[in-house]
């Protein structure tokens, strides 16, 4: 039996809809995962706050959007942030249309304070933040002077490696009035994850991290709800000696690396 590994499983995407919030605490609650990155963006935003303040053991992230397959509106005013959106006032769909509209360090910053403003209003208590779909390069700096300022790490602190297990898949699609979406993609087969099982028995040494987007479709996101629920996974990563990791873990060794643990929702 393999040691020394960690595994860090994070949901993306909480406050999208009410229906991703009761799959991201079903897969808490009934399955291995233990952070939840929430978009102050979504909908179901403020529902996603008062669940999160339900389950202290769920550890808690800022997904900041600047982007969207949308369409998303920024909390802020549209026309404070021109560069931003579209004609509609939408966030751009593509990191292509991100990079053509080349947004303004002031623009980038004004809306990822803004979205923080309203988590902290709503009385999230997060202890990192991390990007929806991507970021522009003027972007990362402010994501990180922002974190600093507030207390909390960037994504994984750098402590992790990535694991992609190759479930998730996304198809660029053009609609006929030409805007852009993303489609996930289909169901698992019996197959796929079975290969994926396979590649998380040969997990290396170290600290990972599998980013994961459950739902309850029809498609990938159900899917992907039943596995991180599966008993098979979680047996599997008992049998092989691999340990869960939180953030709050992360966050507690970036501000208290002599091991004084953080006090119960204080970030």
């Amino acid at each position: 039996m393999s040691i020394g590994r960690e595994l860090l499983v994070r949901a993306d995407d909480m406050g999208a809809s009410r229906q991703v919030n009761e799959a991201i605490l079903r897969t808490h609650t009934d399955g291995i995962v233990c952070s939840a990155s929430l978009m102050a963006v979504g909908p179901a935003f403020a529902e996603a706050v008062r669940l999160c303040a339900e389950r202290p053991s769920l550890s808690v992230g800022l997904h900041i959007a600047l982007m969207d397959s949308g369409p998303q509106r920024p909390v802020s005013p549209p026309e404070t942030v021109p560069s931003l959106v579209d004609a509609e006032g939408h966030f751009w769909r593509t990191m292509e249309e991100v990079e053509a509209a080349a947004p303004t360090s002031v623009d980038v910053e004004t809306e990822m304070r803004a979205q923080i403003a309203r988590a902290r209003t709503q009385g999230l208590h997060f202890c990192y933040l991390d990007y929806h779909m991507g970021l522009p390069p003027a972007a990362r700096p402010i994501l990180a002077r922002l974190a600093a300022e507030h207390g909390v790490i960037v994504e994984q602190d750098g402590a992790c490696q990535p694991f992609d297990p190759g479930l998730e898949t996304w198809e660029c699609l053009r609609l006929p009035d030409g805007s852009v979406t993303y489609q996930a993609g289909p169901a698992f087969t019996a197959a796929r994850v079975e290969a994926a099982l396979a590649k998380l028995r040969r997990l290396g040494a170290g600290r990972w991290w599998w980013a994961t987007h459950p739902g309850q479709g029809l498609d990938q996101s159900g899917s992907m709800t039943e596995l991180l629920c599966s008993t098979r996974l979680g047996v599997l990563l008992e049998e092989e000696g691999i340990t869960r990791i939180s953030h709050r873990d992360l966050w507690e060794a970036h501000y208290y690396p002599g091991g004084k643990r953080l006090p119960e929702r204080e970030t």
